[in-house]
């Protein structure tokens, strides 16, 4: 029987039968709850989350990442805060597929896409299957005309991007 299942914000699941650990995957702190009734010492419990914080370094953090992206034979760097979206940018980045990554636009590199002077903002980046070609321009385009793209259009999406690594 199964006494705990923990599920992990990168989607692999770290399972303890009895005192084994059945799933050798990279893991944060559990975000979940016993599946059993019966109650584990808290001594095991203890080792068990030291074992995963041990496993999993601070860059590894869900709560944001950082991810450099390719278009039109330029890179710019995104900034994602949610799981789900960090979830979606790593598997891009493993399988190399292409993208639509659509975002609102904001003045100033926002710590992370330097020497751009633009940024999307971290809260509304999304990957997308299609996108209408209003917002799909190169990154030097939205440099070359910036009050037009941050102040007008407002939203930025590259239409066949690809995530090329993964910053933070």
């Amino acid at each position: 029987m199964v006494d705990c299942v923990w599920r992990c914000p990168t989607g692999y699941d770290i399972v303890l039968l009895g005192d084994i650990l059945l799933n050798d995957a990279v893991c944060h702190p559990p975000v979940g709850k016993l599946r059993s009734g019966r109650a584990r010492s808290s001594r095991l419990l203890v080792v068990f989350s030291s074992l995963i914080m041990v496993t999993c370094g601070a860059s590894e953090s869900t709560s944001d990442a950082v991810f450099e992206v390719r278009y039109c034979g330029d890179n710019f760097s995104i900034q994602v805060t949610k799981p789900e979206q960090i979830a979606r940018a790593t598997q891009l980045l493993s399988n190399g597929q292409l993208s639509v990554i659509s975002g609102q636009l904001a003045h100033g590199d926002g710590g992370v896409n330097a020497p751009w002077s633009w940024h999307l903002e971290p809260e509304t980046v999304v990957f997308a299957e299609f996108a209408t070609e209003v917002c799909d321009a190169c990154p030097r385009a939205i440099e070359n005309d910036l009050s037009n793209w941050v102040d007008h259009l407002g939203r930025y999406c590259p239409l066949g991007a690809s995530v090329t690594e993964r910053l933070r």
